[in-house]
């Protein structure tokens, strides 16, 4: 099984001074954002997400807000995801290995400043195996565009 870094997620309560912050260390504004929206992860209740997210050749970091902010137990890295070319192969594997994954399921975002679409097939392992921290594996339909500056 070949396994990728694909990004880290970092909860942020203010999304707009963590992305000024970031966009200092990356010397540049994010690859990709989005706004505001439903996660087929959260109830209405919760309202949702928005991110931004930028792209090093050894994977990214995504910086999340949720609906309302983040309490501050919820804030800093929270979820590794693992990139998989075979997705199936690597929920077989988690199974082996006593991971319990979920199922697969299928998503898709939008570029908020130009509007691209990505779509991915992903699952995800219940925190309780991994001390709390979320683990999630995607396969993507098609990698992510190239950074404009990837390096660091």
């Amino acid at each position: 099984m070949h396994w990728t870094l694909d990004h880290v997620v970092a909860v942020v309560d203010d999304l707009e001074a963590a992305r000024a912050e970031a966009e200092r260390w990356f010397g540049r504004a994010p690859d990709w954002t989005t706004e505001e929206r439903l996660t087929e992860d959260r109830t209405a209740e919760d309202r949702g997400v928005a991110t931004c997210e930028w792209r090093t050749p050894g994977g990214a970091l995504e910086l999340l807000r949720p609906a309302g902010g983040a309490p501050p137990e919820a804030r800093g890295p929270k979820s590794l995801v693992l990139g998989a070319q075979d997705l199936e192969a690597a929920h077989e594997a988690l199974t082996a290995a006593g991971l319990e994954p979920g199922p697969v399921t299928a998503s898709e975002g939008f570029d908020a400043r130009s509007g691209a679409r990505r779509a991915w097939r992903r699952f995800r392992c219940p925190d309780a195996h991994l001390g709390g921290l979320k683990l999630f594996v995607i396969a993507r339909e098609a990698p992510p565009a190239a950074a404009a500056r990837p390096e660091l």
